[in-house]
């Protein structure tokens, strides 16, 4: 089991067995300044010491913390039409205007009908591809990036270009940083209005005030920049698109400032909380490196590097998706909601008056040790093939009729940013100590969250050769074909999939492959020669070297070298030695003494200037289509490693070797992998 513990406010306490009192708090203002001061612990510990149905004082008004799943059901699902958003959703107005998140009645279900079928799981696979776009080119940007990196803030930033891009058709790189900025002053702003007892003094001129209404405007005119230019140049058909063509409950277009109100609550619910949750997560991966590992090879074995996987494929990933869904429980970025009780009704045998608020935490729900146990311990194995003890204690992105309809587009981006920085960086702490977190209208890392990177670049062996079981194995099998079929022009199979396979792709092949930046820079194919391989069955006239005739123990075939066409033809060469002093140490730890290829005089020219040593084991001759070929043996020794890596002891710019396939479990113990 992999646990973690994060880093928590102090929340000492335990539950009581006795019905809940009413909290009263002080005079005139009741609880108002425990929840301006850290609202998710005061509210945990109102949960621990009196149970998780605990009424209190806000001013002259009372309120009632619902943590207890029956109780969200009753209140969410079973009696819903009773509760509704007035209070506490009037402060989110500035921002989100009358959006499908702030809005009841009618107004609220036109906006559902608008927004949640553009939400579907099949609609967000069409945005996969835009999706992937973006998160490559940031995870690209964070690569070259410098080595110590706000994660949290640049998460943001991710996630906005994310939804602009998808929901708006715009790019919004220039403008990201903009929005990010304006949206931490409109956080603070909302976070106080929230939980202030007077609601005049949002009016007041002070400074706070003049800059919230500020940063609101700026962001307001920058989504209403975008519906003015959309309308006078259609552009895609995206969300803005159908927004556009929307009509409210009377039949009427929307106006602008409707479809302002729900791009901006898209904006904030889309960018804001998947950003919070991506920082949240980077930190975890930072702390643990077994998670680390296991997410990389997760992701690497089955999210190609080359091309977007399907929605089939991320949901899949059942170790990836059970560390975001533990990163929710215990920092579910959308911390909290309320509802406004319009009549009378009993919760659990406590009577609700009409009037009286209903407040939701996620924050304290996911940690009700009842439904969870050693619930503060980070461990993703709690989702690994189990469901939450009860529907309603597990409620990252609400329930009921309005449960969020942008879950599995967050799940999918959030999976796609994973992947694509987990192949490209290696994330370590930079502090001793876990983050602290701010509890806003969305919970983030205080202070942001500074995490150490470096470019993750491996030696990856997939023993295996089930074709479409390994996506590290198609995307190599992909650029086979892009360097041998299509490049070189030599009359080789390709399948449907673009992969370039021969009779000698099967599963006693191993394949090196060279991973670095986040794509392959190069692979081949080995075999045992005493197996069925190219050169004893194709070209055994060859091989005229006594030394190499069969039977043979000890020996590789190696075959399929390419690198990354899209390098230069220095960095062609550092790769191609790359590849080969991997493959001669991966040889030496196997026991095996020299690898024997078909080649042709320019591959071996190349041999020879990477310092591969290479033998001939006979004469060069054509094969049937006219292209000169020749035997070559390459001894597995330390002379070879030597001589690959030059006089320069640190040549090897790799970080590690992994093994995947069905012999991982027989690879013998590694060898020093610089040799000096």
């Amino acid at each position: 089991m992999s646990t973690i513990a994060l880093g928590s406010q102090n929340v000492e306490g335990c539950f009581a067995d006795s019905g809940p009192r009413e909290i009263r708090g002080l005079p005139f203002l009741g609880v108002l300044l425990n929840l301006r001061k850290d609202p998710p612990a005061f509210l945990m510990n109102c949960a621990r010491e009196h149970g998780p149905i605990v009424p209190m004082r806000l001013g002259a008004h009372r309120a009632w913390l619902v943590a207890h799943p029956d109780g969200l059901q009753h209140i969410l699902r079973d009696n819903a039409t009773n509760y509704v958003k007035t209070r506490f959703a009037e402060k989110l107005k500035p921002l989100l205007g009358n959006g499908v998140a702030t809005s009841n009645g009618e107004t609220w279900a036109a906006s559902r009908r608008v927004i949640h079928p553009m939400l579907k799981p099949t609609e967000v696979e069409a945005l996969l591809s835009q999706i992937d776009s973006e998160a490559t080119k940031v995870a690209d940007e964070w690569a070259a990036g410098p080595t110590l990196q706000d994660l949290s803030r640049k998460s943001c930033e991710m996630t906005l270009r994310v939804i602009a891009r998808t929901m708006l058709g715009a790019e919004t790189s220039d403008t990201a940083e903009r929005v990010v900025r304006a949206m931490d002053e409109v956080q603070e702003g909302i976070s106080q209005r929230i939980w202030s007892l007077f609601s005049f003094t949002e009016k007041l001129p002070t400074a706070r005030n003049r800059a919230f209404d500020a940063a609101c405007a700026d962001v307001l005119e920058l989504v209403l920049e975008t519906i003015r230019h959309r309308r006078a140049n259609p552009g895609p058909r995206d969300m803005l698109a159908a927004l556009l063509e929307a009509k409210d409950a009377e039949g009427r277009h929307f106006s602008d400032e409707q479809v302002r109100d729900e791009i901006m609550t898209i904006f904030v619910a889309g960018h804001e909380t998947t950003g919070n949750t991506l920082a949240w997560t980077w930190e975890v991966i930072a702390r643990n490196p077994e998670i680390q590992r296991r997410l990389r090879e997760e992701l690497l074995a089955n999210v190609p590097t080359d091309c977007t996987p399907s929605l089939q494929t991320l949901r899949g990933l059942q170790y990836t998706q059970a560390v975001l869904q533990e990163v929710m429980r215990l920092r579910s970025s959308a911390w909290w909601f309320a509802r406004t009780a319009v009549a009378d009704d009993e919760v659990m045998g406590h009577h609700i008056k009409a009037g009286d608020s209903i407040i939701v935490s996620q924050y304290v729900t996911h940690r009700l040790e009842e439904f969870w146990p050693d619930a503060e311990t980070f461990d993703p194995e709690r989702f690994l093939g189990n469901k939450p003890a009860h529907k309603f204690s597990y409620i990252p992105f609400g329930a009921g009729q309005r449960t969020c309809p942008g879950g599995h587009f967050a799940m999918a981006e959030m999976s796609l940013a994973l992947a694509r920085v987990l192949m490209r960086l290696d994330l370590a702490p930079a502090t001793s100590k876990p983050r602290d977190y701010q509890a806003l209208v969305t919970l983030r890392p205080k202070g942001g969250m500074p995490i150490r990177t470096r470019p993750y670049r491996s030696a990856i062996w997939v023993k295996q050769s089930d074709v479409g079981g390994h996506a590290l194995l198609d995307a190599a099998l992909r650029l086979r074909r892009e360097v041998f079929a299509e490049k070189l022009g030599w009359p080789l199979l390709v399948d449907a999939e673009g992969r370039e396979r021969d009779q000698f792709d099967t599963d006693d092949a191993s394949y090196p492959i060279i991973l670095a930046g986040g794509r392959i820079k190069a692979c081949a194919r080995t075999l045992p020669a005493g197996k069925p391989t190219l050169l004893y069955e194709v070209f055994p006239h060859l091989v005229e070297d006594p030394g190499a005739k069969r039977p043979l123990r000890n020996i590789w075939e190696g075959a399929r070298l390419a690198t990354c066409p899209r390098v230069t033809a220095r960095e062609s060469m550092e790769w191609c030695r790359e590849l080969l002093y991997q493959s001669v140490l991966q040889a030496m730890r196997e026991g095996v003494t020299h690898i024997l290829t078909v080649s042709d005089p320019v591959l071996e020219r190349v041999l020879i200037r990477a310092g591969a040593r290479p033998k001939r084991l006979g004469p060069v001759m054509r094969d049937a289509n006219g292209f000169e070929t020749l035997g070559l043996r390459i001894a597995c020794d330390f002379e070879t490693a030597h001589s690959l890596c030059g006089t320069d002891p640190a040549f090897s710019r790799l970080d590690s070797m992994v093994v995947f396939g069905r012999r991982a479990a027989e690879a013998v113990p590694p060898l020093e992998t610089r040799v000096a």
